[in-house]
């Protein structure tokens, strides 16, 4: 009998280890060194996101990304490798602002539960919806919104971007929702030593060398990774009990 519960602890201990590895490959977050691409997204406008961010070997979509450096040039569908995962940009030397990060982390848990419009910031009006499954025309006016508030947050100048200072209707429903999601980040007053757990993937060639863009994603939050050790000593702790009854 004390045989039995021992095995049965083993068993459970085995499929802990075993989810834990699961949910490990099937990762959405990346690492140093993960070979990644970038791909275009339906409609995309301007010279930047919304763009999807894909992670080798297989190169699936992982999520949805924006760029946080605005010089910087990445060509579509090339493999690169993740040089780091920090809080500033690489060429411009830009910290991560807690504005920016607010405001990305918003569109990308949004993002993950693949919702028809989701409201990002404060207040119920259009200017705050993100149609993810809009027409490829209102996805790109978002997208080109989102961007533009991010490199806003991020501390660059979008006075003299398209689809920011003209005047057509198209473009200033543009500009109106990137200065409502501005606004909403700017608002935020708080502390967060952790960015809402968004760091910036600052890319690099295969070899390891030069530096290509700089994306934004979001880590592991530390607490997840607290509850699986607690899960794992919680089985030992079982195990050890077991052979001592």
């Amino acid at each position: 009998m004390r045989l039995n519960k021992v095995l049965l602890a083993l068993a459970c201990c085995s499929l802990a280890t075993a989810m834990f590895a699961t949910q490990a490959q099937a990762s959405i977050f990346l690492g140093v060194g993960d070979l990644i691409q970038v791909a275009d997204t339906p409609g995309r406008l301007g010279n930047g996101g919304e763009f999807q961010l894909k992670k080798g070997p297989t190169f699936t979509t992982i999520h949805r990304t924006f760029c946080a450096e605005l010089t910087e040039t990445i060509n579509l569908g090339q493999t690169y490798k993740v040089g780091g995962l920090t809080l500033g940009t690489v060429m411009s030397g830009k910290s991560l602002t807690l504005g920016a990060a607010r405001l990305f982390r918003s569109f990308y848990d949004a993002s993950l539960a693949t919702p028809a419009a989701v409201l990002i910031g404060t207040g119920n009006g259009t200017n705050n919806l993100y149609r993810f499954n809009g027409t490829d025309a209102e996805r790109a006016a978002d997208g080109r919104a989102m961007q533009l508030a991010l490199w806003n947050m991020m501390g660059f100048s979008i006075a003299a971007q398209d689809n920011y200072n003209t005047s057509n209707t198209f473009n200033m429903a543009i500009k109106a929702k990137a200065d409502n999601w501005i606004a909403y980040a700017t608002a935020f007053s708080g502390s967060n030593a952790n960015f809402f757990g968004v760091r910036i993937v600052n890319i690099v060639g295969t070899n390891g060398t030069g530096n290509f863009q700089d994306q934004l994603t979001v880590i592991p939050e530390p607490g997840s990774l607290l509850i699986w050790s607690l899960v794992g000593l919680g089985f030992a702790t079982m195990i050890g009990k077991r052979i001592r009854d």
